[in-house]
């Protein structure tokens, strides 16, 4: 994690609008990792706005945890994979 300038922040996106886009089954099958995927994560190109205003800028690490996290609270997220198109 790195602080960031508002300014920067603008070109990064969102960690809650990252999370919409991953389930478990792209981060067991690194398809965080193939840039032409929904699922792609830029390293450094997540940011989180705390509490206090400021923004920081996190990497994959952080982003896969959350998505680890938070889909507990999204029933069948790990159990029912995507179909394949």
């Amino acid at each position: 994690m790195k602080k960031i300038k508002p300014e920067a922040a603008a070109k990064l996106i969102p960690l809650d609008n990252m999370l919409v886009r991953i389930t478990q089954q792209d981060v067991v099958y690194r398809r965080y990792l193939d840039p032409a995927h929904r699922a792609f994560i830029p390293d450094f190109g997540v940011y989180i706005q705390f509490d206090e205003g400021g923004k920081t800028s996190t990497g994959r690490y952080l982003v896969n945890w959350s998505c680890s996290a938070w889909s507990g609270a999204r029933p069948g997220a790990c159990c029912n994979p995507r179909p394949v198109s």
